[in-house]
C-alpha cells in the first residue's frame, strides 16, 4: 500500500507516526524471532493496524502511545509464534514425535528455579545433592534412591538452565543472582528484602522487578522461548 493510500485509511499524522514505530517494533521482533524477516513483521503490523483503523487512531487521538506500542509488539509475538509452532510441528513430523512432548520452561518456573542455583552457586551436583539431602529454595526434594523421585528429571533441568544462564550478558547475571540470593517469600520480611536491595540500587522496587521480569525472558529466549502453544 502506498503512502497516499496509508493516509487515506487511517490519517496522515496516525500513519506518519506508525512509518517511525513499526520498522522499530518489527525490529525488536526479528531480534526476539530470528526466522521471521523484519519485513515479514512490518507487513502484519500494518495489516493489524487496517484491520483496526479507528481502535488505533483512537488511542493515537488520546496520546496512548506505549499502548500502540503495546499491539505492535503482540501482534510481532503472535506472528513469531505462529511461525515457531509451524517449524516445530514440522520437525516434530519428521522426527516422528509430538511437538506437545517438547519441554518449554516458562518464566515462573525459572524464577521459582533460579534461587536454588544461587544458593548451590550454580553448581548442578551441590544443587542436587541441597534437593536430595531436603526441600531446597526452589522447593524441590527428590528422592535419588526412588526411581520414581524426579532426580533424572531435575538434574536435567539444572543442566539445561545453567548452561542457558552462563549465555546471558554479565550484567543480566549479576542482576539475577543478586535479586534471587534475597528471600522471594510473599511476607513482610521477603517484600522489605526486596525492596531494600532495589533502594540500595537508585529503583523503586517496580523498576527493579521489570529488570528482573527482562532478564527472565533472556533466559528463556536461550532455553528455546516461551511455549508457542500456550
Amino acid at each position: 500500500m502506498t503512502e497516499t493510500a496509508l493516509e487515506a485509511a487511517i490519517g496522515g499524522p496516525l500513519a506518519e507516526f506508525l512509518a517511525d514505530r513499526i520498522p522499530k517494533a518489527a525490529a525488536k521482533a526479528h531480534q526476539r524471532f530470528r526466522g521471521v524477516p523484519a519485513d515479514d513483521f512490518e507487513q502484519a503490523m500494518w495489516l493489524k493496524v487496517l484491520s483496526r483503523p479507528d481502535k488505533f487512531r483512537r488511542l493515537f487521538d488520546e496520546a496512548k502511545y506505549g499502548a500502540i506500542w503495546a499491539e505492535l509488539r503482540r501482534e510481532g509475538t503472535k506472528v513469531g509464534q505462529d511461525d515457531r509452532r509451524y517449524h516445530l510441528a514440522t520437525q516434530a513430523a519428521v522426527d516422528g514425535f509430538s511437538p506437545y512432548d517438547i519441554e518449554f520452561y516458562s518464566t515462573g518456573m525459572l524464577a521459582n528455579l533460579l534461587p536454588a542455583l544461587v544458593e548451590a552457586e550454580f553448581d548442578t551436583a551441590k544443587a542436587m545433592e541441597r534437593a536430595a539431602g531436603s526441600t531446597d529454595a526452589a522447593g524441590i526434594h527428590i528422592r535419588s534412591s526412588d526411581p520414581f523421585g524426579g532426580a533424572e528429571n531435575y538434574l536435567v533441568v539444572l543442566v539445561d538452565v545453567i548452561k542457558a544462564f552462563c549465555k546471558l550478558p554479565e550484567g543480566m547475571q549479576r542482576l539475577l543472582k543478586t535479586y534471587y540470593a534475597v528471600s522471594q517469600a510473599d511476607d513482610e520480611d521477603g517484600r522489605w528484602a526486596r525492596e531494600s536491595l532495589a533502594s540500595s540500587q537508585g529503583l523503586t522496587a517496580d523498576a527493579l522487578r521489570q529488570r528482573v521480569h527482562r532478564a527472565l525472558q533472556r533466559l528463556q529466549d536461550e532455553l528455546g522461548g516461551a511455549d508457542p502453544w500456550m
